[in-house]
């Protein structure tokens, strides 16, 4: 699920740890006991607020350790504590931090336009930490472009494929529908959004014959009522009549963003405003909740061959794997080598994690090694950053041996609320592959 419209769109702007701007997400929305990841994160994202506003640093410290400990090894916490120190006139321990933050392999220019850091520009390190940022934005290619849509105005968000009939399947956000394409390119509308709302996650069961999708009135959004504004449902279409089989409707408040399919048909969903994860039994038209205390924004899910495991993304903690027998959640071990956050599509092929980052810097598209626990990051490789068609990449899919994604999606062509930004011109959106070996 993308971004960009504060808590319901759960992605770039909006969950991102800059305490000068950002909002707490609004604890009296999120009806789950604590201590709950949503509601602890929260909490210490208003005292960073509460403590800068004052000017009280050592305050922002404390809740800074606090938030670290709650999201290790994200970018975005190291920040916050790098931030932190600076003000506090520790020099040598905030370098130290930025350093372990360009480990992750971020990049740009973020350091050295922000005030907060002015003190370090002379410190020790600092030319050095800037070398390093500015290495990890270095331009990588390994895709090779295969479709292009051919309408600018679809911010699309999510593809899957259909092996029986060879056609890709996009959602459409701003144009509430979904949109198929064959191999030479060709076009057609499979079906509109029942309620007129944006089209999000899209899933494709072709054993069955069945193309779910979630459909999410994101509040404040162009073309959503105030008084839809929250709902979403899952809708469960025949893929070769375009026929609605069943719709859903989430419990509210929800978004119901992303998705992935097991084995059996059911499907796994993530809310990722509101923290949840839900289960849909599509054979009876029926959704329950199975999480609603680990995650704070779950991105698509993944779900591992032999169908216990389920891997979920945090758009700000990392990735966590769910035991759909015992509910336990595992968090991925990163081995500060590794940015495991701003992941907005995730995919398994074999033992290697696909990863569609949007919420980094750079955003880039990643193939990440599990170990033999598959539990932690054995090794990363870029499949493509700073390239000038990526724009802002969304999702994909695994057919075969090959890894297609999304990029030039358009989300960076409007503002929150899906309307074009004045004196920006959109370009369509493309497909892209990526070969294994």
């Amino acid at each position: 699920m993308q971004r960009q419209v504060a808590v319901i769109l759960n992605g770039l702007a909006a969950l991102l740890l800059c305490a000068a701007t950002s909002a707490a997400l609004p604890a009296a929305t999120i009806a789950i006991r604590q201590p709950a990841a949503p509601v602890e994160f929260g909490q210490l994202h208003q005292q960073l607020r509460e403590a800068r506003h004052n000017g009280q640093w050592d305050q922002y410290y404390r809740a800074a350790l606090r938030l670290q400990a709650l999201l290790p090894d994200a970018p975005n916490a190291m920040l916050e504590l790098a931030r932190a120190q600076a003000k506090r006139g520790l020099r040598a321990e905030a370098i130290a931090i930025l350093e372990r933050y360009a480990n992750l392999g971020q990049g740009g220019d973020l350091l050295a336009l922000s005030p907060d850091f002015e003190l370090l520009r002379t410190a020790k390190g600092w030319d050095a930490v800037q070398r390093r940022l500015e290495a990890n934005r270095a331009a990588v290619d390994r895709g090779r472009d295969l479709l292009a849509l051919q309408d600018p105005n679809l911010l699309t968000e999510d593809v899957d494929f259909d092996s029986q009939t060879g056609r890709y399947f996009f959602t459409s956000v701003r144009q509430h529908l979904i949109q198929s394409m064959d191999a030479s390119g060709r076009s057609l509308t499979f079906a509109s959004s029942p309620e007129h709302w944006p089209m999000l996650a899209l899933k494709i069961d072709s054993r069955h014959r069945r193309l779910c999708a979630t459909e999410v009135a994101l509040p404040g959004f162009q073309g959503v009522s105030d008084s839809d504004a929250g709902r979403s449902a899952v809708i469960c279409y025949h893929i070769d009549t375009g026929a609605v089989i069943f719709r859903i409707e989430s419990p509210q408040p929800a978004a119901l963003g992303d998705m992935a399919l097991l084995r059996n048909g059911d499907l796994i969903v993530s809310d990722g405003a509101h923290g949840r994860i839900y289960r849909v039994d599509v054979a009876h038209g029926k959704i329950k909740l199975i999480d609603a205390r680990h995650f704070i924004s779950p991105q698509t899910p993944a779900v591992d061959p032999a169908g216990r495991y389920v891997y979920v993304p945090d758009y700000v903690r990392g990735i966590g794997r769910i035991d759909l027998n015992t509910g336990r959640v595992q968090w991925l071990r990163s081995h500060g080598r590794h940015a495991l956050t701003g992941i907005d599509g995730l995919y398994l092929y074999r033992r290697t994690l696909l990863v569609v980052q949007n919420g980094t810097i750079p955003q880039r598209v990643v193939a990440l090694e599990l170990d033999s626990s598959r539990l932690g990051i054995k090794n990363e490789s870029i499949i493509e950053q700073s390239t000038p068609s990526l724009g802002t990449p969304t999702h994909g899919v695994v057919i075969g041996r090959h890894f297609d994604y999304i990029v030039n999606s358009g989300w960076d062509f409007i503002d929150d609320r899906g309307v074009a930004n004045p004196g920006v011109e959109a370009t369509a959106p493309r497909l892209r592959r990526f070969d294994f070996r």
